[in-house]
């Protein structure tokens, strides 16, 4: 990024700045090739923030994205009353980031995601779902609005690597509020990543999901038929 941080630098596909919400997001390409990336395809700078992307009453589906060397759809933010569905997504390293999601519910089904990579040339993806918690950063209050995730597909590309994760914890961000049902979670190395990592989580509840990857659970029995 030329800042000495990890994070790309480039343009977005599609930036909306402070809406008001109620935005429709659809039916849009967005793509480029390996030289001429996007940083994310789109979103915008206040994702840490109650607010951020798209705001409230929104919908995002239909769009065919690739060439992001970070997020494919960066829905980060209070995500109340987000709905995305129905978009294709290759060639980026996180396909849907919802970290954090600080009010919800945010809706999230029937989206495929192909290539996972986390740089030019680089052998390892991320996770199809970034999770984190949602930190107010003048009181310090924690929240974590409700996350459902149906019917999503993470792929096992013929070329190129697919994701390394399903949807993983983060260090100090256990997995909370989140609902998964019938979700096909490939991973790039079944025996070593995890389709699902909940060691530390609550009120979640997943179920029906495909998981060639690895499990961790934490509160009462998850994926009785999984």
């Amino acid at each position: 990024s030329g800042t000495g941080s990890r994070h790309p630098l480039g343009p977005q596909g599609i930036t909306i700045r402070n809406s008001l919400g109620n935005l429709v997001i659809r039916y849009n390409e967005i793509w480029s090739d390996e030289q001429h990336a996007f940083n994310d395809a789109m979103g915008e700078p206040s994702n840490f923030s109650g607010v951020g992307f798209p705001r409230r009453d929104s919908d995002i589906y239909g769009n065919l994205i690739g060439n992001a060397w970070d997020d494919g759809i960066e829905a980060e933010g209070a995500g109340a009353n987000v709905r995305i569905w129905g978009n294709y997504i290759d060639r980026v390293m996180i396909p849907i980031a919802l970290a954090p999601v600080a009010k919800g519910p945010i809706y999230v089904w029937r989206n495929v995601s192909n290539v996972s990579r986390s740089g030019p040339g680089k052998k390892q993806g991320g996770n199809f779902i970034k999770f984190r918690l949602h930190k107010d950063e003048e009181t310090g209050a924690v929240s974590a609005g409700r996350i459902y995730l149906f019917n999503n597909t993470a792929l096992m590309p013929r070329h190129g690597t697919g994701t390394s994760g399903f949807i993983t914890e983060f260090k100090g961000h256990p997995l909370t509020g989140v609902v998964s049902l019938n979700n096909i979670m490939n991973v790039e190395n079944p025996r070593r990543n995890y389709s699902v990592k909940d060691s530390n989580g609550r009120d979640n509840r997943f179920d029906y999901d495909l998981l060639p990857g690895r499990t961790a659970f934490s509160d009462r029995p998850q994926e009785t038929h999984g």
